[in-house]
């Protein structure tokens, strides 16, 4: 199928289709930044919460039977190449 030069006139209409369409991406994409934000009284901010700890929940008897890990000895013996970046 032959590609058909595009006429002035449609040419025209096609560019201003394309900047209505650019117009409404921008506007409706950058009303964020263009909208000045409203400023937060400090009784409608969050108030903090205090986080309490139960400690009591570590004295119970199916914790107390748990035995910790047994330490991993160090590693003897050489360890690589002095460059691991240089090719062989």
């Amino acid at each position: 199928m032959a590609i058909l030069p595009i006429k002035k006139k449609d040419r025209k209409i096609f560019n201003w289709i394309l900047l209505i369409i650019a117009l409404i991406l921008v506007a409706w994409f950058g009303r964020d930044f263009f909208v000045k934000p409203s400023f937060l009284s400090p009784s409608s901010l969050p108030q903090e919460k205090k986080t309490e700890i139960n400690f009591e929940v570590l004295k119970n008897p199916l914790l107390q039977d748990l035995q910790p890990f047994e330490e991993i000895p160090s590693f003897e013996g050489e360890t690589g190449r002095e460059n691991p970046f240089l090719p062989y």
